[in-house]
């Protein structure tokens, strides 16, 4: 039977409730109010627990003889037992979606050998592969059979092929428990590595328990790469081997992102408070902020987590553009730009007006959403997730010193909370955020595509089940999906209810009603 009318509930936190109600055999819409009450005497523990086992023992009393029988316990004990030994001798399991929705990703690398081939992973869902330019995607088994977690923050690909994974992504990134509507993410494990195109995955020595924000590979090498991680500096990996530190940054430095130009000669990585900048292919690095950083740079104090990038190709002067976004507060405190590989840096936002203020994250989420990359074939342009995304163009013909410059918002379509940009050799961008995946198939960026076909990595913080195959679950910054299986849904979810979902429930009464709940703090939009 299909339900086309739900049960459409608002838990609010610390607050009072109201539920509306919506029958699937009327069209009618009733309110029922709740008020919360504070007691006017304090409760001791004794009180408290004599109440408690009061009401317990009213659950489980016998009804003829008005007591708890310790053996009424005993014989559902053994009854229950009998069933669930019975169950798990014929428990099977299959996929169920939804194959349309997506969740929060963080890692997605094309081949740079094959833009048809591309890789994904979500922060508590696995890893996958698409051999179709993200028109569907399928779960990489390997990855579950070799790896020891579902946490991925990171991805890139040498230049032989070899695909490196960065897993964790909790502390430096922004991701938290279940208790404040976070993931719920597991630990990071290291990286890993694969040289079968994902059919089979290896533990990078030296990475074990080790949180893995960003890894980045040095195009111009065969088989050399970087990461950064909680308080593991800037560390290089050639050919498969041990970690080793770089000169001039600390083991010890709490670094969010890194960066490498196409021939590996510049490398930007920043984190909490500090920006380095290499300009000799790794060799050396100087700081680009405190009493040691060029006599031109501005860079102050103010951003507790720092996002960079390098440009993908040489300005007209033979040098790389970077790009520097700073969070402080969890809102935008500043994004800088430089001409000269890291010796000047300018201000562009926001400082520049035009376009820029809906991009200031209200919500404090940037310590969690944020993320900045340059443009290939337009090294003086870059775009900028927070809530929603940005693209910025140096004004032509302005000096470098009045580089405002000019921000547009992309398509509105896209959905919020953005955390990975991604472009394959044809200028087609990829974006990871909290809804999946969209795609631009224009180097324009101005229409975006959702490619979540088979992309099963929802987060779900609860789901419920009904009489006739029902699911509805409530997910993270998804809302509530829910499914009939019909013929015709498969494993294909409609959006119920937008926003967080949470605890739900279908009726198993003849009315079929639903019951769902949305997440909210005090009309804060909430992770």
């Amino acid at each position: 039977m299909k339900r086309t009318k739900l049960f459409l509930g608002l838990v609010a936190i610390a607050s009072a409730a109201a539920t509306l109600y919506v029958s699937n055999n009327s069209e009618t819409i009733s309110e029922r109010s709740y008020y919360t009450e504070k007691l006017s005497t304090e409760r001791t523990k004794k009180q408290s627990w004599t109440e408690a086992n009061e009401y317990i023992n009213s659950l489980y009393v016998n009804p003829l003889t008005g007591k708890v029988e310790p053996a009424d316990y005993a014989a559902a004990y053994q009854q229950a037992l009998t069933m669930s030994n019975a169950k798990a001798a014929s428990f099977t399991f299959e996929e169920d979606g939804p194959d349309n929705v997506g969740g929060r990703t963080r890692a997605i690398i094309v081949d740079p050998n094959n833009d048809f081939t591309v890789y994904a992973g979500s922060v508590d869902g696995g890893l996958y592969k698409s051999v179709n330019g993200g028109n569907n995607w399928n779960r990489l088994i390997g990855w579950d059979t070799d790896a020891t977690t579902m946490a991925i923050s990171s991805i890139c690909m040498t230049s032989n092929g070899t695909l490196y994974v960065g897993t964790g992504g909790g502390g430096l990134l922004g991701e938290g428990s279940l208790d404040f509507e976070g993931s719920g993410m597991q630990n990071g494990e290291g990286v890993w590595y694969s040289t079968d195109g994902g059919m089979s995955f290896s533990q990078l020595a030296g990475t074990q328990n080790k949180e893995i924000s960003r890894v980045a590979a040095d195009k111009s090498k065969s088989d050399v790469f970087y990461y950064t991680g909680s308080n593991l500096g800037l560390k290089r990996v050639t050919n498969k081997g041990t970690p080793e530190s770089v000169n001039d940054i600390s083991n010890s430095a709490a670094l969010v992102g890194v960066s490498v130009s196409p021939d590996g000669s510049v490398i930007i990585c920043a984190g909490q408070n500090k920006v380095y900048v290499s300009r000799d292919s790794g060799n050396s690095f100087f700081n680009c902020k405190g009493n040691t950083a060029p006599v031109n740079n501005p860079i102050g104090n103010g951003g507790s987590r720092m996002e960079c990038a390098v440009a993908y190709d040489e300005n007209e002067n033979g040098f790389y553009n970077l790009y520097l976004a700073a969070e402080s507060g969890g809102v935008i405190h500043s994004i800088w730009y430089s001409e000269d590989e890291g010796e000047n840096w300018y201000q562009i936002a926001p400082a520049s007006t035009f376009g820029w203020e809906p991009c200031i994250s209200a919500n404090g989420q940037c310590y969690y959403d944020m993320v900045i990359d340059a443009v290939p074939g337009q090294p003086d342009n870059c775009i900028f997730g927070g809530v929603s995304v940005h693209r910025w163009s140096k004004t032509e013909g302005t000096a470098a010193w009045e580089a405002d410059g000019q921000w547009v918002r992309l398509s509105p379509s896209i959905h919020a909370d953005i955390h990975r940009f991604t472009w394959d050799s044809n200028g087609s961008l990829y974006i990871g955020g909290d809804g999946g995946m969209t795609k631009s198939f224009s180097s324009s960026t101005q229409f975006f595509t959702v490619i979540n076909k088979g992309y099963n990595a929802t987060q779900f913080y609860a789901i419920g089940y009904g009489p006739n195959d029902e699911v509805i679950g409530g997910s993270q910054d998804n809302g509530t999906q829910y499914n009939d299986h019909s013929s015709l849904s498969g494993a294909s979810y409609t959006d119920a209810y937008g926003g967080d979902g949470f605890e739900c429930e279908v009726s198993f009464l003849s009315g079929g009603e639903a019951i769902l709940s949305s997440v909210l703090l005090w009309g804060c939009k909430s992770k």
